[in-house]
């Protein structure tokens, strides 16, 4: 840290950092605000939010949706047979300066009625 002394008084010589802002998005806070829950409901959320999308590439299709949902105490996977994503919109969601999805400007009812107190986790 830098002081310069004006007058009498030290004054404090700030320095311009640059800081990676993929920082951001992997901390409990921001990870929190995003997904709207705490982190014991984050699997949850992602399980929920997974099959959001499967419903709605599904939808998309015109296919019913086949969704497998395979949870252990330590990983889950969830598949289904929606048309997947293409490889040019696979890579730009990896860039988190910005945000990818065909949903986002679009307001839609949710699929998941049920309040948190009725999950058992």
């Amino acid at each position: 840290m830098n002081v310069r002394a004006i007058g009498s008084t030290p004054r404090l010589a700030r320095q311009t950092f640059t800081i990676s802002r993929e920082t951001e998005y992997f901390t409990d806070k921001e990870l929190t605000r995003q997904i709207g829950h705490g982190r014991d409901w984050w699997p949850v959320a992602l399980i929920k939010e997974l099959t959001d999308n499967a419903l709605d590439a599904c939808e998309s299709a015109d296919v019913p949706p086949e969704i497998g949902i395979e949870v252990t105490r330590d990983w889950f996977a969830l598949s289904d047979n929606g048309p997947g994503l293409p490889g040019d919109v696979i890579a730009a969601s990896l860039g988190f300066m910005q945000r990818v999805s065909d949903k986002a400007l679009y307001v839609s009812p949710t699929r998941w009625p049920c309040p948190q107190e009725r999950i058992q986790v």
